[in-house]
């Protein structure tokens, strides 16, 4: 082989060693599946206050993931520490996987509706048949707050049957 094609195949070697590294890899998939969500409303009570109970519209991220919960059997932990501000609860974890404590590179569980952040917090963001709500767990921008997929470690994708 001549010099050049050492080159191109140092090159070509070199690139395909460096490019999963820079890329990170998948994030493990906890749960991807479809439910049925009925209409109406249901009773949720949060992990960290069971003297709560809350009624809560089925056609929710929260809704979804309640009824993916009761499908699959992984755990969810979910707390109502900022409902009197918000009006919404917050993913404390899922399957075992909790927010870390914030910090720059802190990862935390972030919602995705068809692909996009969702607007509200957990409970206020209204779905339909059809839509495709994820969970994430990554870090998030420090400026915009957006979840940062790339460095994503786990996801569960819920898909309402149409």
């Amino acid at each position: 082989m001549g010099k050049n094609m050492w080159v191109i195949c140092i090159i070509v070697l070199g690139t395909i060693m460096v490019m999963p590294s820079m890329v990170g890899a998948a994030p493990s998939v906890i749960w991807d599946g479809e439910v049925e969500l009925p209409s109406g409303t249901f009773d949720f009570v949060p992990a960290n206050n069971q003297s709560a109970s809350y009624e809560i519209n089925n056609f929710t991220d929260l809704g979804a993931l309640v009824a993916a919960n009761q499908s699959a059997g992984f755990s969810i932990n979910i707390s109502d520490e900022w409902y009197a501000s918000f009006g919404s609860f917050w993913i404390n974890g899922i399957n075992g996987t909790n927010n870390e404590p914030w910090g720059p590179s802190s990862k935390s569980w972030s919602i995705l509706i068809n692909d996009v952040p969702a607007s509200e917090g957990l409970s206020k963001n209204t779905l339909k048949n059809g839509d495709v709500v994820s969970f994430w767990f990554c870090p998030t921008n420090s400026t915009t707050f957006e979840p940062i997929l790339g460095e994503a470690t786990y996801v569960l994708n819920i898909t309402l049957k149409p």
